[in-house]
């Protein structure tokens, strides 16, 4: 999905996750810093969803079983292109977790 690579937005919220919680990061071509491989999958499965919904998530709401701690929600919340609504439902715990990730 190279669109997504290309959205300046997306490719901060990727970088400055990798400042969090000390994931593996690795460098990778067409990005001036090291990023996690976890990011990339983000931006990925955003890539899909768009694709799923038209090739556009802007105005749509959306419901993840299992978000964890919302870091799909996060990259799907940040870009020109952000969903309207994201809820993540997961455990309690992850779900308070999330809330404040996110």
């Amino acid at each position: 999905h190279p669109a997504v690579l290309h959205d300046d937005r997306l490719r901060k919220t990727a970088i400055a996750a990798a400042k969090i919680g000390s994931p593996a990061v690795y460098a990778y071509d067409g990005w001036d810093t090291s990023v996690s491989p976890t990011q990339l999958r983000y931006l990925a499965v955003l890539g899909d969803l768009r694709a799923v919904c038209g090739g556009r998530l802007a105005g749509q709401k959306v419901v993840e079983v299992g978000g964890g701690y919302g870091g799909q929600a996060q990259v799907c919340l940040a870009g020109a292109d952000a969903a309207r609504r994201y809820d993540v439902l997961d455990l309690p715990c992850a779900e308070r977790l999330a809330k404040k990730y996110v």
